[in-house]
């Protein structure tokens, strides 16, 4: 990890990767990922609260794999029918089945 140049500066770095995500009974894809937050991307949907709880679907080749996340809501965008979700990251439980 390295010290931000400026106070936007992200901290991670993030990964562009589409995994399967479950939030309040919705389905949608993550746009990026990264150690400490991610960007979510479901259809249109009215987030009440900052904090929240998601499921990405980690998906192994030889059983599955989830991982239920909490974080902190630090964005919201609307974009037409989509809404994405700027997550900062604070606790995470690995679920095997």
């Amino acid at each position: 990890m390295t010290t931000p140049s400026h106070p936007h500066a992200r901290l991670h770095e993030r990964v562009k990767v589409m995994v399967p995500v479950r939030l309040e009974g919705q389905t949608g894809f993550t746009r990026d990922i990264s150690v400490g937050g991610c960007y979510l991307q479901l259809d249109d949907i009215d987030l009440q609260d900052d904090e929240i709880s998601f499921e990405l679907d980690l998906g192994a080749a030889h059983r599955a794999m989830k991982v239920r996340c909490c974080g902190q809501v630090v964005r919201v965008d609307h974009m037409g029918y989509l809404t994405g979700i700027a997550i900062k990251i604070k606790g995470l439980q690995l679920l095997l089945k």
